[in-house]
């Protein structure tokens, strides 16, 4: 090929990626929550603890760190583990 000569490679595409951002980087959600109530049911989804020993409508925070994953098996969520299962309570 000659040094000058100038080489067809077709029409220029562009890649377009849409991204779901909901609860990654911003805290926007189509059902229009605040951000305060957002924060509130990441945190709720993600705190660990137990039971109250005394009183069994009561939930003891066990860890000090919101995970995915309680630090001890026997621990519950607070969300799922223990709200959703007190009959006629609605968190969100």
């Amino acid at each position: 090929m000659k040094q000058n000569q100038q080489v067809n490679i077709g029409p220029i595409k562009k890649l377009i990626l849409h991204i779901d951002l909901n609860k990654t980087i911003l805290l926007s959600d189509s059902s229009h929550k605040t951000k305060d109530d957002m924060i509130i049911e990441i945190l709720v989804a993600h705190a660990w603890g137990k039971i109250d020993e005394k009183n069994p409508n009561a939930w003891k925070l066990g860890q000090n760190t919101f995970t995915k994953v309680p630090k001890e098996p026997e621990m519950i969520s607070y969300k799922y583990d223990f709200i959703y299962n007190i009959e006629g309570i609605s968190l969100f």
